[in-house]
Formats: structure tokens, C-alpha cells, sequence
């Protein structure tokens, strides 16, 4: 990816500037297509996520996970979640533990889920002027649910899950996925995300990245791995994709 990107955190003040002011990124490529992570991006799942890890883990008698721990395993896929979850110890134990935990949480998966601040706001704005999808790595039943029961369906023109793809996030199959159905260009595209692997998948399929902070990682590893945005707040987004829409060439933005 070519854009870049200067980032100074001291108190969650940030200020992001493209240094390459040669660079096309924006100028000459219109925004078509946002697509936007789940857990912890657009829904704050933990309170739902949590509860039924341990329901499943007291029903196999393991002991049960304080809810920081069982927070780690939102996002990263099925293989990272059971490592977090179980553990080596207990990893032969996955298809039991799945076999429990799957039915438990899809009856109990928006209880206390709730779409983050900002967020139905951020989609209503957005909805009229731009494809919006969902790329995650929890699987289409309980995502369809998820958006369904939080009235959040019919923003979206797409949603995909690893159910559809043959590698799930951090590989890019579900952005390039997304990207064929629409018919759009890299450079067409901004996907939003909280995690790690959101970042990566973002940069593996050469998208513009904007990581958000409200989610469930740690804010050093999304640091280091130079996403082309981090922000606080949905208004951040906005104002990028109104700079993107309507203020050409290289963009600084000064947050505080």
C-alpha cells in the first residue's frame, strides 16, 4: 500500500498526515465500498461472548475465564480463539467445546450486545452515498443473527463470514471476496476494524486500514503495525471519508 502515514499518540492525540504527496490514493480513486469488522468494531459482543465461554467451559468442568482473558479470543478466528480459550492442555477437547458453545451463544448472542457509540449514527450517514459489508471472522449464522436482532441488517449490501472464503481474516480472502462482488478497485475501498488481523487482511489486499480503538486489542500492537488510520471516535471516519470525497490530495487531519 502506498499511502503513508505519520502517527503521534501521547493521550489518544493523534495526528495523521500523507507524507507521500505524490501519491493517488485519494485524489484520483473515489471511496465505493466501506467495509467494517463485527466484534468490536460495530458491536460490543464481550458481554454475550463471555458468559457463554464459560457456560460451555463449567459443562466440561475446565475452569472458567475472567472476562479480559475470554475478551483476547474476540476476533482473531477459530484456531486463535481456542489457543486463548482452552489452551494446548485441552486442545483435543475443541469439538466438544464447540459443540457446546455454539448453541449456548447463539441463543444468548445480543442479551447485552450492543452496537457501539456512534456507530448506527456513522451507518446511517454513510449508508446513502456508499456500498457498506461486513467482513468477519465469526461465522454467518450468528453474524446474520447479531445484525438482525440489533436492527443493523439493512445497512449492509454484503456480509461475509469464513463460511464463504477458504482462509479467514488476516488472510484477505474476504475483502477480495467483497471486492470482486462489487466490482471495485484496492484503491476503492477503506476497511475498518479493531484487531490485528483486521490490519493485516487490510494490508494483504493493499485497502486503505483504519483501525479503531474502542475495540478489544492492545493499542501498542495496532501501533506497530501501521495501519493507514487509528481513530477514537466514529466522527473521525466521517471526517476522513468527507476528506476523501472532497478535499483532494495529500489530507492532514489534527485530532485531540
Amino acid at each position: 500500500m502506498v499511502l503513508r502515514m505519520r502517527q503521534k499518540i501521547c493521550n489518544f492525540s493523534l495526528n495523521y498526515t500523507n507524507l507521500n504527496t505524490n501519491n493517488h490514493y485519494m485524489n484520483t480513486h473515489s471511496l465505493k465500498l466501506i467495509l467494517f469488522d463485527l466484534d468490536g468494531t460495530l458491536v460490543d459482543t464481550v458481554h454475550d461472548v463471555h458468559p457463554a465461554i464459560n457456560k460451555a467451559l463449567q459443562q466440561m468442568q475446565l475452569p472458567l475465564l475472567p472476562r479480559q482473558h475470554a475478551q483476547k479470543a474476540i476476533g482473531p478466528g477459530a484456531d486463535s480463539f481456542i489457543n486463548i480459550i482452552l489452551g494446548q492442555v485441552n486442545a483435543h477437547r475443541l469439538e466438544e467445546f464447540l459443540s457446546i458453545f455454539r448453541p449456548i451463544y447463539y441463543e444468548m448472542c445480543t442479551e447485552k450486545s450492543r452496537p457501539f457509540p456512534g456507530i448506527v449514527d456513522l451507518l446511517t450517514k454513510l449508508k446513502p452515498d456508499y456500498r457498506l459489508g461486513v467482513a468477519t471472522n465469526k461465522g454467518l449464522r450468528t453474524t446474520t443473527k447479531v445484525l438482525e436482532d440489533l436492527a443493523l441488517r439493512p445497512f449492509f449490501d454484503l456480509v461475509v463470514g469464513p463460511d464463504l472464503v477458504e482462509h479467514g481474516k488476516p488472510a484477505p480472502d474476504m475483502l477480495l471476496l467483497a471486492m470482486n462482488h462489487f466490482e471495485v478497485k484496492p484503491r476503492e475501498v477503506l476497511f475498518i476494524g479493531d484487531t490485528d488481523n483486521d490490519v493485516l487482511a487490510a494490508k494483504a489486499a493493499k485497502i486503505c486500514s483504519v483501525a479503531v480503538t474502542w475495540g478489544y486489542a492492545d493499542i501498542e500492537i495496532l501501533k506497530n503495525l501501521a495501519p493507514d488510520y487509528i481513530f477514537n471516535t466514529t466522527a473521525e471516519i466521517c471526517e476522513l471519508v468527507r476528506d476523501w470525497t472532497q478535499s483532494p490530495g495529500a489530507m492532514q487531519i489534527e485530532i485531540s
